[in-house]
């Protein structure tokens, strides 16, 4: 019996597969400027840049990703879910050859916009593919596989990055969107976007496939889907809904969580990695320290299921913020010990010690539950156009804490940038507790209620 859910389960295991080489992908351009930064600002470099040009280099992928789920919600429409997948690789490649081959800065700026729409356009396109594709039964903890890759390829890049060159780096970065490329093209089509397009012979097929399923079973399942796609179609609306009572709260609720997510310092983790190392004059090598908090965050990654199935998400955040809001604070009041001159030689595995919590606490929290919540949140009907300008907030926030924690850092001292993150997350911890509402074994319709009603 067991051998036999096996079997059936192959094609949509290996479709979770490739969905996570999807984000494996996007994701080490995240972190791909924590080894190659500080390798650029050396004396020698073939590309000499300033600190200050360093920071636009790793914010201008934010602006790439603003652009990305904006373009992302129509396209997944317009060509489909599949395509937009495809799309997004062939971009990604684009990307990564235009930094391979940059002769200036400028370039570089490019080159990283196109990552970033990519990179943008995926987080919306590959969970939407990926839910449209499983079954109820396997759907939650298959699309809680993103984090994990996410982690992962951050610590692809903090492995591999210190001991390739700067081409060798990009040649073995693009290796996975090409892979991704040869072998995704072969799937189906997301059986909803077949059903909206009026090929039901196709989605039938694709039911069958991605289910391990006879036809004639799969016919059962594409009567529900249907039924799905046509009160999809005949509730789908326009702008003006989203600034009804409960989408309104759904939506500072939901933009709420990312600024509590961007303004803990996630991104300057994954950007900075090595560079903070650096300036905290630990004994480790900073290399090392980056190659541990990749690996921390990926092990801490594997919580979020189980965590958020039976303790909801608002627990979860509310003690997350606690302890990010401590631990950035020490870590601040290091820096700050620091800069004073003090002797703080006995304390040099704070930093290190730090950060590690940190990661381990967000990649369980912080990371993937904002995205969840916003899945709950919004009605059928704008769930797209509101997960797209949600997403796109996101990356703004993205762009700012990339592009201004330099300039913090540089001209009030490194540690007012993680004072402002502990003092953000102590917000967060009020704003959690007070506002977002506990929606544990909550259907859909239970929480549109709650939001239409209010709760508070």
């Amino acid at each position: 019996m067991m051998k036999d859910h096996l079997n059936s389960m192959t094609h949509l295991y290996l479709t979770t597969f490739m969905v996570c080489l999807a984000y494996v992908s996007v994701a080490c351009t995240w972190a791909w400027t924590s080894p190659v930064l500080p390798r650029l600002r050396q004396p020698g470099s073939w590309l000499p840049i300033t600190e200050e040009e360093g920071s636009w280099i790793g914010s201008f992928l934010a602006i790439g990703g603003i652009i990305g789920p904006l373009t992302s919600s129509q396209m997944l429409d317009l060509i489909g879910r599949k395509w937009t997948l495809i799309l997004n690789s062939v971009l990604l490649l684009i990307g990564w050859a235009v930094l391979g081959f940059a002769s200036n800065l400028k370039l570089i700026y490019v080159g990283r916009i196109l990552c970033g729409i990519s990179l943008g356009s995926t987080y919306m396109a590959a969970p939407t593919y990926l839910a449209e594709v499983s079954d109820d039964s396997s759907r939650k903890i298959l699309c809680s596989t993103m984090e994990i890759a996410v982690a992962t390829g951050l610590t692809l890049q903090y492995i591999a990055g210190p001991y390739l060159t700067y081409w060798h780096l990009i040649m073995v970065s693009s290796l996975l969107p090409l892979a991704f490329l040869l072998i995704f093209i072969w799937f189906p089509e997301s059986p909803y976007h077949l059903v909206a397009k009026k090929r039901k012979e196709c989605a039938l097929k694709a039911v069958s496939w991605f289910r391990g399923i006879s036809l004639e079973s799969a016919a059962d399942q594409l009567t529900t889907i249907e039924s799905a796609v046509e009160d999809w179609q005949k509730s789908n609306s326009g702008m003006k809904d989203l600034f009804k009572s409960g989408n309104l709260k759904a939506l500072y609720l939901t933009c709420g969580l990312m600024i509590a997510q961007q303004f803990s310092g996630i991104a300057v983790v994954f950007l900075y990695s090595e560079p903070l190392f650096i300036k905290s004059g630990t004994n480790l090598s900073p290399t090392y320290c980056a190659m541990i908090v990749g690996v921390v965050q990926i092990f801490s990654s594997t919580f979020a299921l189980p965590l958020s199935k039976h303790l909801g998400y608002k627990i979860p955040l509310i003690y997350a913020s606690v302890i990010i809001a401590v631990e950035q604070f020490v870590l601040g009041t290091y820096f700050l010990l620091d800069a004073k001159g003090s002797s703080i030689l006995k304390f040099d595995f704070l930093p290190v010690t730090c950060l590690v919590i940190y990661v381990f606490t967000y990649s369980g929290t912080f990371g993937p539950l904002p995205w969840a919540v916003m899945g709950e949140m919004f009605p059928t009907n704008i769930k797209g156009m509101a997960s797209g300008i949600v997403s796109s907030f996101a990356f703004c926030l993205t762009f700012l804490m990339t592009k201004f924690f330099t300039n913090v850092t540089n001209n009030f001292g490194i540690y007012s940038s993680f004072y402002i993150f502990s003092a953000s997350s102590a917000v967060a911890f009020f704003f959690i507790l007070f506002l977002l509402p506990d929606t544990r074994g909550m259907s859909l319709l239970q929480i549109q209620d709650i939001l239409n009603k209010g709760y508070m």
